[in-house]
């Protein structure tokens, strides 16, 4: 094997040295600039184009769609329409098409997603199935158009998108701005300020290079003091994933671009423009990133008048404290984590199924969960070892085996003393660090799954394989046929036709899809947020309220009818009808959704508990054993069996579990109470007096109640009456209770404790 500093084979003197529209100058199928019938605009490119910089630029004003269905919709709708343009536009002749090994690795998945609708969850494997062919057609696209002459404009498109998403970052974390519903801030379109962080950082090696194409002076200025700019928005976040990966980036990148300066800058930056541009830079960079911030939820959770700058480096030195692991974010990853780990040894060979993670995972929980902890692992290599089992090897493989080549390849051209190979630096560069970036926050996040990320995984790998094209073409280290061919097949003008039908097709299929996801979702919004008022209001159930309550009904039915899987609105609409006891309807909404989620706890105990307040006994047991199966150690499945066996007459019986559980340590709320209760019913004041010093000590926030009802029970006639523990009880619970309420309290106290009242 020849070192890194040998020479390469030089190509036979037939073989052109520099690129042509023959040789795949232009496009890495080798297709001219004009592909179908004098076209002088390749329509499929301007679509990605288009593709790349809307998506993270637009977001919803409107909690009634999640932000991510919009950019998933873009991401789909945009490469389906950029492969009816590819295929419409050679529809007139011939055009030969190429291959690489690299896109075994969408198509493996995408085949194994397809083959696991027939076993696995048919829902979520579909929707793999589409992401992957989407994310796999846009590497294919990649594969065949991106020339080095095409590329800057992807590289602006990028930037320009990421640019717009830095803004609407900023303005919320500076000023407040709440266009956009989310969760944590600040996070742009997004609903989650990682999934910007973790496209931003992939981005950043794309504006760069954008940057050092610039010749103008006045456009590099502004150039710089975008990428100031947007390098502050990602310290902003706080996402110590992406920040460890910009970090990293900016040790390494800087090394890279020196060593190879000439081929990164093309001759047009000298030593002092670098030094004066990138001085500035920082500069800004700096300044930007010590402006307080002006959100309130950012400053409760990073301090008063913190900046992008303290947020950062405090968040970064998070890590090294001890209760991180023990209380923090990192502790709720590492049980995923291990859950994944147990479902990766329990089935080695098949997995769960294509995006049937978040369906089995409570499987594997520690003993006593009874809810999941997340949808995702929060790793995307041991989420696709869980769910895609052998394939997901072979395709972890093929993807980090292909990157391991690609740089590899990509040091090699840096020490080709041949222009035309040399050419490809900058571009390879460019491809690996983004994918770098991903390959470090895919560790502790899923980007393969959000759109635009996803996205940026696509592009890269298709950046990557037409680069590799390019070389082959002029006979530089051709590879064995099995990874690349250049010349792979050729696509007929008939072929063409035919496959520009198809894509449109698919693309009116994605739009009908993409309105129904946005109709169901909408309709389960607003039936949450009708709930969630009504719930609050003091009487939920004046007759006056009848048409609200027939609306949410309404809503609720009508987005489950679309979709009878989404896991994560659907249940809360029942947890409001609960609290205003309509039992009925809580039970079918939460039965919808243990039909999709048939090992989530928490569910089945949930349709148990609404099952025993009506009296359909049979119905709660049924229930009840399930999530016992599952989790029988759960605290909840203790405290569902007291209250069965107390609804069932068994009262004799419930106590003595009861009080089983309470020596163990169990001491939740309904179970305290329980003890209160079934004390009071029995006459077994000793178990009500211990419920209620239970409540007393882990329940503060009832210290009122605590202390009148410990009263009641030192008043009473039994063992447990102690006059003296009853007076000081009763004074406590004065003391405790607001002054409005006193009256009322002193009312309910029996007449020989009333007069020692103060």
């Amino acid at each position: 094997m020849a070192s890194p500093r040998s020479k390469p084979r030089r190509a036979a003197p037939s073989t052109p040295t520099h690129p042509s529209p023959a040789m795949g100058g232009y496009a890495g199928t080798g297709s001219p600039p004009a592909p179908a019938g004098g076209a002088s605009v390749d329509w499929a490119l301007y679509a990605l184009v288009l593709l790349l910089a809307l998506a993270p630029a637009l977001g919803v004003p409107s909690e009634e769609v999640v932000q991510d269905t919009l950019k998933s919709a873009i991401v789909a709708l945009g490469t389906l329409a950029a492969a009816v343009c590819f295929f419409w536009q050679r529809r007139h002749r011939d055009t030969p098409l190429s291959w690489h090994a690299s896109l075994l690795f969408p198509m493996l998945l995408c085949a194994y997603a397809a083959l696991s609708m027939a076993w696995s969850h048919t829902y979520l494997a579909a929707g793999e199935t589409v992401r992957w062919f989407i994310l796999g057609l846009l590497m294919w696209l990649g594969l065949q158009l991106f020339s080095l002459e095409r590329l800057p404009r992807l590289a602006w498109a990028i930037h320009l998108g990421v640019s717009v998403a830095s803004v609407w970052t900023a303005l919320q974390f500076w000023f407040e701005l709440g266009w956009f519903p989310q969760g944590p801030n600040p996070a742009s379109t997004f609903v989650n300020r990682n999934f910007f962080a973790e496209l931003a950082v992939c981005a950043w090696p794309f504006s760069l290079w954008a940057l050092s194409r610039v010749r103008s002076s006045s456009t590099r200025t502004l150039m710089v003091a975008s990428l100031a700019f947007n390098a502050t928005a990602l310290f902003m976040t706080g996402t110590r994933s992406a920040l460890t990966a910009f970090l990293l980036m900016a040790c390494v990148l800087p090394v890279a671009l020196y060593r190879w300066r000439a081929e990164w800058g093309q001759g047009g930056w000298s030593r002092r423009a670098v030094a004066l541009f990138a001085g500035g830079g920082l500069a800004l960079f700096l300044a930007l990133a010590s402006l307080p911030t002006g959100n309130a939820k950012v400053a409760a959770e990073s301090g008063a008048g913190a900046s992008a700058l303290q947020r950062s480096l405090s968040r970064v030195a998070s890590v090294t404290q001890p209760s991180e692991y023990s209380e923090g974010s990192f502790s709720v990853r590492v049980l995923m984590w291990h859950s994944a780990l147990r479902a990766i040894a329990d089935r080695p060979l098949t997995g769960v199924g294509a995006g049937a993670w978040e369906v089995h995972i409570p499987l594997y929980q520690p003993p006593g969960t009874q809810i999941e902890t997340d949808y995702y692992v929060h790793n995307e290599f041991l989420q696709l070892l869980a769910e895609y089992g052998l394939v997901g090897w072979l395709a972890a493989a093929v993807l980090l085996g292909g990157l391991a080549r690609a740089a590899w390849l990509t040091w090699l051209v840096g020490e080709s003393p041949l222009p035309e190979v040399r050419q490809e630096l900058p571009l390879r560069l460019v491809a690996l660090s983004s994918l770098g970036a991903l390959m470090l926050v895919s560790q502790a996040g899923f980007p393969w799954r959000m759109a635009c990320t996803g996205a940026m995984l696509a592009l890269g790998l298709g950046l990557l394989a037409a680069s590799d094209g390019r070389l082959a073409r002029v006979g530089w280290r051709q590879p064995a046929r099995w990874w690349l061919q250049p010349q792979a097949g050729v696509l007929t003008p008939r072929m063409a036709l035919g496959a520009a039908l198809v894509a449109l097709a698919a693309l009116g299929l994605g739009g009908w899809v993409t309105r129904q996801a946005m109709a169901a979702e909408s309709r389960l919004v607003q039936s949450v947020k009708l709930a969630m008022w009504m719930a609050r209001l003091p009487n939920p159930k004046d007759p006056r309220l009848a048409e609200d309550r027939a609306e949410i009904l309404r809503l609720v039915r009508e987005g489950v009818a679309i979709n009878p899987h989404y896991r994560k609105l659907t249940p809360m609409v029942a947890d409001e009808l609960a609290t205003m006891g309509d039992w009925n309807n809580a039970i079918w909404i939460w039965e919808s959704v243990a039909q999709s989620r048939p090992y989530v706890p928490v569910l089945l105990l949930n349709i148990a508990r609404a099952n025993l307040r009506l009296k359909q006994l049979d119905e709660a047991q049924l229930y009840f054993e399930r999530a016992r199966r599952l989790q029988p150690q759960s605290v909840s499945v203790h405290g569902t069996e007291v209250m069965l066996l107390a609804e069932q007459g068994r009262l004799d019986d419930a106590a003595r579990v009861l009080r089983q559980y309470l020596a163990a340590g169990e001491h939740p709320l309904e179970m305290v109470n329980g003890a209160y209760e079934l004390g009071q019913r029995l006459g077994q004041w000793d178990l009500a007096l211990q419920g209620m010093q239970l409540r007393l000590k882990y329940f503060p926030e009832y210290q009122a109640d605590s202390w009148y009802k410990l009263g009641r029970i030192y008043s009473q006639p039994g063992p447990t009456q102690d006059e003296a523990q009853a007076v000081q009880a009763y004074r406590q619970a004065w003391a405790a209770v607001p002054p409005a309420q006193q009256p009322l309290l002193r009312a309910q106290v029996p007449q020989p404790y009333r007069d020692r009242l103060p």
